[in-house]
Formats: C-alpha cells, structure tokens, sequence
C-alpha cells in the first residue's frame, strides 16, 4: 500500500492501495474484450468494498491501467488506485466481467 497524506480528499482514517494488474484477452482472432478499472473492486475481512479511484483523477501517476479495448492475444497492464481504510485486512481484489451487476468472477487475495 502507498500513503499520500497529501491527496485532498484521503481521510485520515484512509490511504492508497495499489494494485498492480494485467487483462489479457483471450477472445477468438478479430475479436476484442473491454475492460476498464470499473471492472474491478476490492474486499476486505470486514465486507466493506472499495472502487478504484478513476485514473484521470490522480494526476502524476504513472503506469495507471488505461483499460479499454484489448485485442485478441494482447494484455494490457498498469495500477489501479483505490482509497481504503487505514483498517482494512484481508484485502481480496476482484474481477467482475460485468461491473455492478451478475456475471462471472474472479476473486485474487493480496499480499501487503
């Protein structure tokens, strides 16, 4: 996890998590899939979820997960910023094919 006391809207009971990711898509030739930072999510022990900050709204990062298009065989990779609580444990990040709604997922736990 990275502190920035500095960002105006962190809390002092919050900070960054950072979650470095890679999407490659596995569709057929000519195909694509879309993913964006919308597409993932954190959990923690408590049940509390986090949405990522958007990329545009951290200005001077570096290496942010773009998301997007992704053509067949191509990854894309890059950070995905998130505000979390200072008590937040047992961070799970998840991948949801379909933000905010049912459909398949992938849950990956975190290593501080």
């Amino acid at each position: 996890m990275i502190h920035a006391d500095s960002y105006p809207e962190l809390e002092r009971t919050e900070q960054f998590a950072m979650v470095d990711v890679s999407a490659t898509c596995l569709a057929k030739a000519g195909e694509s899939c879309t993913v964006t930072e919308l597409n993932f999510s954190l959990s923690g022990s408590s049940g509390k979820s986090f949405y990522p900050e958007f990329a545009m709204s951290l200005p001077g990062l570096n290496y942010l997960f773009d998301g997007g298009q992704i053509p067949a065989g191509e990854t894309l990779s890059g950070d995905v910023v998130f505000i979390v609580d200072r008590e937040a444990a047992g961070l799970v990040l998840i991948f949801s094919s379909f933000p905010g709604g049912p459909g398949p997922q992938a849950l990956f736990t975190l290593e501080p």
